[in-house]
């Protein structure tokens, strides 16, 4: 696997939740992983140039008991397809919402040359906008300010409801849409900073009020997922960074 350098820090010491993610392109296999205050997975496509010949998973760390057997689920869904089709291809509701996320990554950058890093930092909860700010492979690509789901800024996207992005997306830079996708769900996963998760049970008893949000919240899973404490982690961005294995200093 190839070695990448972290840029310099995204404000070091701010509190906030930082989140990285790699794809590191091969002849013939392309690897993506992610980490988080709450995650780290890791998803491997095999392919031929043109479709998905095998698929590897490996949940690393994660906050509930059934989120590895997602990787089984997204393995038998997208062996076989096409790489061109997997965006768009799969009801995100029924997989792992990140191991889908990386799938989707690692597709489309399954020819580059290149390794592609994504860091991104989004401020903690609380009154008022909060910043995210996003980097890949060490320049700033977007930074914006975000009320509860709204962006309050930059520019035309000012107005903007981020649960929306699907029907908007079309209309910004195409450079941008893949990088608006990422920050995205790293805005909404920074939000769980301000919540006591040692509260949670299970999956069914956190979607008895609620809409289904992924493979483990599903009414077929819902009741055999638990909430897993020790997962969480709190990334400082000094000493304890994300994906530090992978990455050089």
């Amino acid at each position: 696997m190839t070695a990448t350098a972290y840029g310099p820090l995204i404000h070091a010491g701010r509190l906030g939740m930082r989140r990285i993610q790699m794809i590191d392109p091969q002849p013939g296999i392309v690897t993506a992983e992610v980490e988080d205050d709450y995650h780290r997975f890791f998803v491997e496509l095999r392919h031929d140039g043109e479709r998905i010949t095998g698929v590897a998973t490996n949940a690393k760390r994660f906050p509930w008991t059934t989120c590895p057997a997602a990787g089984d689920h997204l393995a038998e869904r997208i062996t076989g397809a096409a790489l061109r089709e997997i965006e768009g291809r799969e009801a995100p509701l029924t997989h792992c919402t990140h191991m889908l996320d990386l799938a989707i990554l690692a597709a489309a950058h399954a020819q580059d040359s290149e390794p592609t890093l994504y860091e991104m930092l989004v401020d903690d909860p609380h009154a008022g906008a909060r910043e995210a700010i996003l980097r890949r492979n060490g320049v700033e690509t977007l930074r914006w300010l975000i009320d509860d789901t709204m962006l309050v800024a930059p520019g035309m996207m000012a107005g903007r409801d981020l649960r929306q992005l699907r029907h908007w997306i079309g209309e910004i830079d195409p450079e941008l849409r893949e990088p608006a996708r990422v920050l995205r769900r790293g805005a909404y996963i920074a939000r769980g900073r301000g919540f006591d998760f040692s509260k949670l049970t299970t999956a069914s008893a956190v979607t008895a009020n609620s809409s289904v949000a992924c493979y483990t919240f599903s009414v077929e899973h819902g009741d055999d997922a638990w909430h897993i404490d020790e997962s969480m982690r709190d990334f400082d961005g000094l000493k304890n960074r994300p994906l530090a294995d992978r990455l050089s200093p």
